[in-house]
């Protein structure tokens, strides 16, 4: 094939962006491709040309021997060596990355000047005058593909309206189930709630006073189908609710791959539409650009060597005023430490007598503190003693009051109630949080020995009899 330059920006050529599949590329090159169609073509050579370029469309692969030099040929004949040699080398992954090795010095390259080679760009030597049928066929395109896009939303709003109604039933149906499942389980909680206060402790101690209505076989043997009824229909519902729990999550993964498959598609269609609508404003602009190219160059060259001596002139101001500014930064950074420094060893000296005073006061409160902790405990240990030698007194005095004197006492009187945990005095348990004590003789008993020690009742009834 005949060498083009390595200033040609295929991208460009081809229509295309940068990350650009190999089928993107290949769609491409073929809609480019077919423009040599003799109906579109007054070259001669269209015909031939043609032919050729549909058969190596179909057969995949332009590398193809037999019909490589004719083709060769008949595209330099036709305006196409540009294009098929940015479709060889873009389409091939080795040379597609070494081409986008030197793409960026491609980039940098303006379109329409006059390249290393000699030759000019695609863009200036193949499109310089827009054809009205080729906007009018890319205008087509975009119409069709706005018609593409109504009918899809129209498809996906009855589909989306299917998918949402069919899972709002399911909801709707799981929500019963739910309900239904939890007022079975508050019926077996209540159930249960009922037989463990049946079997409490409370139950069983009221028990003698509140009779118990005893079940009979037959009421046990209805609560117990009952249950194994309630049992088997949460059984039932756990199940069909496990069932649309999953079928309603399909139905959302459903409708979330639709969704996808949707947006994806408009995706593709908006990226068509901005890339036809793009070709359509390059086409447009081409002419008119090619127009003022000539003009621009005339007055660009004077610009740039106005532009270049201004750019001087201003490099130096600039590095005199930098020069200037990294002097007086750099004193006023000097001043700025030396200030810091300074105000940083007062800050320390001021925080150190802050902390030294500050411990002091928190040493000084802290002993004061453990003083009055100390007295406090000192005087609650006192009044602790004192109350427990007065205990102890007291014990002893009515144990020797009991020992001198024996008592001829009836008891026959109101016992007076003394709380603590002593010893009885006629048993001798020490097991009771309180005793009794006779009022007349001091004696201290538990409610048994009470019991024994004052004197029965008479009947005076029997006795009148």
């Amino acid at each position: 094939m005949g060498s083009v330059g390595i200033d040609d920006d295929y991208y460009r050529i081809l229509e295309v962006a940068e990350t650009a599949t190999t089928e993107m590329i290949t769609k491409s090159y073929k809609r480019l491709a077919l423009r040599l169609h003799p109906d579109k073509n007054k070259n001669i050579n269209a015909t031939e040309a043609f032919q050729l370029v549909c058969n190596s469309l179909i057969l995949g692969d332009y590398a193809q021997s037999s019909m490589q030099e004719s083709l060769i040929r008949l595209t330099h004949m036709s305006g196409l060596p540009k294009l098929v040699n940015a479709y060889e080398t873009l389409k091939d992954k080795d040379k597609r990355r070494a081409y986008d090795l030197t793409y960026s010095r491609v980039k940098s390259t303006p379109k329409g000047y006059p390249t290393s080679t000699g030759q000019t760009s695609y863009s200036a030597s193949s499109t310089a005058n827009p054809r009205q049928d080729d906007i009018a066929e890319e205008a087509a395109k975009i119409s069709a593909i706005h018609a593409a896009k109504a009918q899809r939303a129209a498809k996906w709003s009855k589909t989306q309206k299917a998918y949402e109604d069919a899972i709002f039933e399911l909801q709707r149906e799981i929500r019963k189930l739910q309900n239904a499942i939890k007022i079975l389980e508050e019926v077996d909680k209540a159930e249960d709630a009922e037989e463990r206060a049946a079997k409490s402790w409370s139950a069983w101690f009221l028990s003698p006073i509140y009779k118990k209505r005893v079940e009979t076989e037959e009421e046990k043997e209805s609560k117990a189908r009952e249950r194994v009824q309630r049992l088997h229909n949460k059984t039932f519902k756990t199940m069909d609710l496990k069932k649309k729990d999953s079928k309603l999550k399909n139905y959302q993964s459903l409708l979330k791959a639709e969704q996808e498959v949707f947006d994806n598609a408009n995706r593709r269609d908006d990226a068509t539409l901005f890339m036809a609508e793009e070709r359509i404003r390059a086409k447009r602009e081409r002419e008119q650009q090619e127009k003022d190219r000539q003009e621009r160059e005339s007055w660009q060259r004077a610009w740039r060597e106005t532009y270049e001596r201004q750019r001087r002139e201003e490099a130096e101001a600039a590095k005199k005023r930098r020069e200037q500014q990294e002097k007086e930064e750099a004193e006023l950074r000097e001043r700025q430490a030396k200030e810091k420094a300074r105000q940083e060893r007062e800050f320390q000296q001021r925080a150190w007598r802050e902390a030294y005073q500050r411990q002091r006061r928190e040493e000084a409160e802290a002993a004061k503190k453990r003083r009055k902790q100390q007295e406090k405990e000192e005087a609650e240990l006192r009044e602790r003693q004192a109350k427990e030698k007065a205990r102890k007194e007291q014990e002893e005095l009515d144990k020797s009051r009991r020992r001198r004197a024996p008592t001829r006492c009836f008891h026959d009187c109101w016992w007076d109630k003394v709380e603590g945990r002593m010893a009885c005095e006629k048993c001798s348990v020490s097991r009771y949080s309180y005793l009794l004590q006779c009022p007349l003789c001091k004696m201290k008993a538990c409610a048994a020995c009470q019991q024994q020690l004052r004197p029965r009742k008479r009947n005076r009834g029997r006795n009148k009899a």
